[in-house]
């Protein structure tokens, strides 16, 4: 069977696939906080410590970087599994963590992501590990669009798709959890 993305239980799936990436990337940096005696708090676009203060300064590197690792290998999971077998309905998987590492790179302009925040830490150009991260991500993407011979239509309405979800999560975690 041909997966349609506008068909209601695959724009379910793109929903509940941006919902279990940005909230399994906050949960990484929370768990990774919390094993280092960090008491955290999260919600689903941020993860910090109760008092803003980690015990140890090497700490705020380290709960950066996992998160970021987490989403990188979330995305080689899902572009390995695809390659391998086309199924369609797993595709929001792979475009989620793609979509959030490209929109946090877009929020850099504002608010460094988690790659900038390392980059300047490691005394590189702000948007050199934005850069490389995305292009790793759209990399993978492109590796199973191509194989699997996906449509341009399809392919547009994933993306599209994810990013309203990914921006409606975002406004909600705004407006209802911080």
């Amino acid at each position: 069977m041909v997966m349609k993305w506008n068909s209601l239980r695959y724009i379910a799936i793109a929903g509940i696939a941006v919902l279990l990436t940005f909230a399994s990337h906050e949960f990484i940096h929370y768990l990774t906080g919390e094993i280092l005696g960090n008491h955290m708090i999260m919600n689903l676009n941020e993860s910090y410590p109760v008092n803003d203060v980690y015990l140890q300064d090497w700490h705020f590197t380290l709960v950066t970087a996992t998160a970021p690792l987490f989403t990188l290998l979330q995305a080689v999971i899902f572009a390995s599994i695809l390659r391998r077998k086309d199924l369609p309905s797993l595709f929001p998987f792979l475009v989620s963590p793609v979509l959030m590492r490209c929109m946090a790179l877009l929020a850099t302009f504002v608010n460094p992501n988690d790659e900038a925040r390392l980059s300047q830490d490691a005394g590189l150009t702000l948007w050199t590990l934005p850069v490389i991260m995305c292009s790793l991500l759209i990399y993978l993407l492109y590796t199973v669009i191509k194989k699997n011979r996906y449509d341009k239509k399809f392919v547009f309405g994933s993306i599209l798709t994810t990013i309203i979800f990914a921006i409606a999560l975002i406004k909600f975690n705004d407006l209802f959890l911080r």
